[in-house]
This record gives structure tokens, C-alpha cells and sequence, in this order.
């Protein structure tokens, strides 16, 4: 790099400190000092570069201008809000503070508004623009200190589990395990062959000495017995005892489902399932 190019960078690093501060006073929170300071210092470079001094302009003027522009650009691209709206921001903001000075306190919405010559609904309008367009950095700290939490802290995972939902997944698949191991010996070998261990149903048919189609109406019968089992543990009301041999065969089976565990037992975490 040239020695007069070397000497115009390291001589104007405070200017584009100056004008970042100068600038930054009346930005969105939201922009990062850094970024001003490093676009600021990338335009600093180029121009110290470009810069002709023939042209009878100084140095620091040229620069100023680039730098400023430069920092405009950032703020452009990262601020969400209309340049238009983001004016009018700033004249409520200087409405406010003047009343605060004025009236020594915290101006109402109607002081506000009458100040700005707007109605009250205008204000609350321009306001909520505004607020929808301000942008917060998940990990900036919410309070002051070492291991503070930050916004993201805050923001719920999609991906977990509500504990609710956790125990009731629990008292779930304890059921289900209960219900499969209840099931008649050849309905609980289908389901846990062409479910659990992934056999095909002529295996399972020539394992049994059934046919497939035999295969198939067992699986759909223990799903079903299955299903009708869970629904029972569910029931606000006990079914009525019936007479009926199918009935009171199923009645048994949903009885036999809840008392295979306890409540306690079925809310515990299960590593490896067992049937």
C-alpha cells in the first residue's frame, strides 16, 4: 500500500468514529454500532484510494461525505421500515421529548397527539408500525450482568415437549404395551411380528400354519381389540355390565388393560420397551 494512502487511513480512523456517533444518535436500537464502524472504515479506505487532492477539496471532507454514505447504506438495508414512516418517527419523538422538557413528565397519548397535530387513533396507529418494524438480537442480554438471559431465552422451542403432553405420550404407549401383552397368544404374535419386528405375512402365516388372509383378519381384530381397550381407559363412565359374551369379553380385557399398571408406574420413562 502506498505510504500518503497508509497515512490518510490511519489519520481519519477518529473521523469515522465521529461521524458513526454522530449519525448513530438518531437510529433503530436494533442497528449494531460495529456494523456502522466497519462500513465507515471500508468507505474510509476506498476513498483514501480515489482521493485526488488537485481537486482543491480536502481529504476529510471527501471522506466525510463517503463515509456518511456509506453508513446510510447499512441502515437502509437493515431497517425494516419505510423511510417515509421512519420520519415520522422521528418528528413524534422529538414531539415527546420537548413536552417531557416542557411539562416535566411523561406527556398522555392526547397531549401527544394534539402536539403532532394527529387524533388519538393516528398516533396509536403510527406507534404500532413502528413497533412491528424493530428488530431485537436474540442474544443480547435482557438484563445488565454476567449469565444474563437473553430474548431467545424466552422464545418456547417448537420442538419440545409441553410436560403435559410428555406424561400423557407416557400413560399412552404404557397402555399400549399393556394392551398387546394381553392379547390372545396368536392376535399378540400378528401384531407383534408384522408390526414390532417387521415380518411379512406369509412368514407370519406359515410361523402360525394360517393362511395370509387369516394373517390379515387377526391383525385387524387385535387392532381393533386394541383400540377399543385404550378407549375404555379414557371413558369418563364404566361401561354397564352386559350379558353378551363379546361384550363382556371386551369389557374384561379393558379391565385387565388398567390394572396391568399402576398410574404411577405409567408416568415413568421408558428407555427400552418391553411387551
Amino acid at each position: 500500500m502506498d505510504q500518503e494512502i497508509r497515512h490518510r487511513i490511519e489519520s481519519n480512523v477518529a473521523l469515522v468514529e465521529h461521524i458513526v456517533t454522530r449519525m448513530s444518535a438518531g437510529f433503530p436500537d436494533h442497528i449494531e454500532r460495529d456494523d456502522l464502524v466497519q462500513a465507515g472504515m471500508l468507505a474510509l479506505c476506498e476513498t483514501a484510494g480515489r482521493y485526488d487532492p488537485d481537486r482543491g477539496v480536502a481529504f476529510s471532507t471527501f471522506a466525510g461525505r463517503r463515509i456518511e454514505g456509506a453508513i446510510l447504506d447499512v441502515i437502509r438495508h437493515e431497517d425494516w421500515l419505510p423511510r417515509s414512516l421512519r420520519a415520522k418517527s422521528r418528528e413524534l419523538n422529538t414531539v415527546e421529548q420537548r413536552l417531557l422538557e416542557k411539562r416535566g413528565e411523561t406527556p398522555d397519548h392526547r397531549t401527544v397527539a394534539e402536539a403532532a397535530d394527529m387524533t388519538v387513533k393516528e398516533l396509536s396507529e403510527l406507534r404500532s408500525k413502528v413497533r412491528r418494524g424493530v428488530v431485537m438480537a436474540l442474544d443480547r442480554p435482557m438484563n445488565a450482568g454476567d449469565g444474563a438471559s437473553t430474548l431467545g431465552d424466552t422464545i418456547a422451542d417448537a420442538d419440545s415437549t409441553h410436560p403435559l403432553a410428555g406424561l400423557e405420550d407416557r400413560e399412552l404407549k404404557a397402555y399400549i404395551r399393556s394392551a398387546i401383552h394381553l392379547l390372545p397368544p396368536r392376535h399378540r404374535a400378528v401384531v407383534v411380528g408384522y408390526f414390532l419386528e417387521e415380518r411379512p405375512m406369509d412368514e407370519l402365516g406359515a410361523l402360525l400354519g394360517v393362511t395370509q388372509s387369516r394373517i390379515s383378519q387377526i391383525k385387524d381384530d387385535a387392532l381393533r381389540r386394541i383400540r377399543e381397550g385404550i378407549d375404555a381407559q379414557y371413558d369418563e363412565a364404566p361401561a354397564e355390565p352386559s350379558r353378551r359374551r363379546r361384550d363382556r369379553s371386551r369389557q374384561e380385557y379393558a379391565k385387565a388393560i388398567a390394572a396391568d399398571s399402576t398410574a404411577q408406574s405409567r408416568l415413568q420413562p421408558v428407555t427400552t420397551p418391553s411387551l
